[in-house]
């Protein structure tokens, strides 16, 4: 616990009780795996491919896994599906100060697509924006988009701004990804009212999620009996996110509304 913390207080401050150390340990364990997986993903062809130790746990353990004993998902399973998606969006700074926005694709076949790129507010206020009308090249990870990050910010503040990246095929997002420009303790995030919709389908419940501000890695939980479609992704203003609640556990949508526990990173501090 002593390693975790000393991590931990590199980007965030110091959380508020035991539960909101757990939460947010399982965040930072998949930032940090993200920044690897994408950094290996962002130099195809000089790297064709990488695994993260450990997928599963075979005891009750503290340790690096994406699932526990049970098979229940921690925040780096789901984070694993964006960073290892076929197509993927991963804009960084470089060591220049150059934001590079790059694409990566798996497919053997060139497609056309677009990058969507927005400097937002945590009000969901665009800034600036861009659209980049590009051929995603196969079997490799390529810079679409380079310019100075202060050029970039046009003067915004960087501790209440973040870039909204979007890659898309046919129309449709395949990859999206957000940027901060500085650590998640620096940062000037308020406390967002996140209001949830719930509608009972075939499979559990709908769950239809909107907020004010920003919220960062929006943490569903609250049963023990289910799974959840999506977890621990940031929620942005005048976006709506849809989760399903695989489940078979019989209950009414009220009692669901009832159980339904929702936080964001604000609230571990």
């Amino acid at each position: 616990n002593l390693l975790v913390r000393a991590y931990m207080l590199r980007e965030y401050d110091e959380p508020k009780d035991f539960e909101s150390f757990l939460y947010v340990s399982q965040v930072l364990q998949a930032e940090g795996i993200k920044i690897g997986a994408e950094h290996f993903r962002r130099i195809m062809p000089r790297n064709m491919g990488s695994l993260y130790w450990q997928a599963n746990d075979v005891w009750p353990v503290a340790s690096w896994s994406g699932m526990d004993y049970f098979g229940r998902w921690k925040a780096l399973m789901y984070y694993t599906k964006r960073f290892y998606a076929p197509a993927l969006i991963s804009p960084h700074v470089d060591d220049e100060g150059n934001l590079q926005v790059y694409a990566v694709s798996d497919s053997p076949n060139a497609k056309k697509a677009r990058i969507s790129l927005a400097l937002m507010d945590f009000g969901g206020k665009t800034l600036n924006s861009r659209e980049i009308d590009i051929t995603l090249e196969p079997l490799r990870g390529k810079s679409y988009f380079s310019q100075p990050a202060r050029e970039f910010l046009s003067g915004a503040d960087d501790k209440n701004a973040f870039l909204l990246a979007e890659l898309k095929v046919d129309g449709k997002a395949v990859s999206q990804n957000e940027y901060f420009f500085r650590p998640f303790k620096e940062l000037s995030l308020a406390q967002p009212e996140i209001t949830p919709e719930i509608a009972p389908v075939s499979e559990g419940f709908k769950i239809t999620l909107s907020t004010d501000k920003l919220a960062r890695a929006v943490y569903l939980s609250g049963f023990t009996e289910g799974f959840f479609s999506d977890n621990y992704f940031n929620l942005i203003p005048g976006r709506k996110a849809e989760i399903v609640f695989r489940t078979s556990a019989k209950m009414s949508a009220e009692e669901f509304r009832q159980r339904l526990k929702i936080r964001s990173l604000v609230d571990a501090f």
